[in-house]
C-alpha cells in the first residue's frame, strides 16, 4: 500500500484516507488533519448536473 504524507502537518495516509472537495471548479483532495490540498484538477463540466438541466417534475 502506498502511503502519502502531509508536507504541512507530516501526517501519513493513504488515499482512501483523503477527503474529496471542488474547489473553484477543481476535484481537490484534502489532508483530514490539516485541510491543506494536496492533489487538485478540473472537473469535467459534462459530469456536473446543473440546477436549471435538472429534469423539471410536472
Amino acid at each position: 500500500m502506498i502511503r502519502i504524507v502531509c508536507p504541512s502537518c507530516h501526517s501519513p495516509l493513504s488515499r482512501a484516507e483523503l477527503e474529496q472537495a471542488t474547489i473553484d471548479g477543481h476535484l481537490s483532495m484534502v489532508c483530514p488533519e490539516c485541510s491543506m490540498v494536496l492533489l487538485t484538477e478540473p472537473v469535467d463540466e459534462h459530469l456536473i448536473q446543473h440546477p436549471e438541466e435538472a429534469p423539471a417534475h410536472a
